[in-house]
């Protein structure tokens, strides 16, 4: 499933900021962020080494605290 999202969102910011850069810039490094981050649980998820459960958890950490902050600043505005 991580894989997936990876590959959607890093794709899609790529084009996105590549061709509609002065439409919403902040929206399009946000989801490249957020590609990079599914790209970091993805290799945390799918290897073995005494790093990838350490990485996934720190990946997974970091999407939930950037969804929460993302929704609440939405909502505040």
């Amino acid at each position: 499933m991580y894989a997936t999202f990876a590959l959607a969102a890093t794709a899609r910011a790529v084009v996105q900021l590549t061709t509609q850069y002065h439409l919403a810039p902040l929206a399009y490094w946000l989801s490249l962020v957020s590609g990079i981050i599914y790209i970091a649980a993805t290799v945390g998820l799918t290897t073995d080494r005494s790093w990838s459960r350490p990485l996934a958890w720190a990946a997974c950490a970091v999407e939930m605290i950037g969804v929460l902050t993302v929704g609440a600043v939405s909502i505040a505005c």
